[in-house]
């Protein structure tokens, strides 16, 4: 079963985006999965893929290939070469998800 979330939090998510502690970052990524994909939410999501942050670019990449977003499939794969385990498991389980 999948999750809605609220339209009205989404605004609030977006801010969480640019918050300085990268664990607030990740877990508002990780939040904004359960919304309905859209272009807009893509451009909020796409620069997270390149982030030094293991845990935010794992977020990222599950996020995104949740949301189907085929576009960040180079980005997505890319992800599979990181120093960081937990980005490179998230990838692989992204590529698994995206409809290719």
């Amino acid at each position: 079963m999948g999750r809605r979330a609220k339209p009205s939090t989404l605004p609030i998510l977006v801010e969480r985006l640019n918050d300085q502690n990268t664990a607030i970052q990740a877990r508002a990524v990780a939040a904004l999965s359960n919304f309905p994909a859209t272009a807009a939410l893509y451009g909020h999501l796409r620069p997270f893929l390149n982030e030094n942050d293991g845990n935010l670019e794992a977020e990222a990449a599950l996020t995104m290939a949740k949301l189907g977003d085929s576009d960040s499939l180079a980005a997505i794969i890319s992800l599979l070469s990181s120093p960081h385990s937990s980005t490179r498991k998230a990838a692989a389980t992204g590529l698994s998800l995206l409809p290719i």
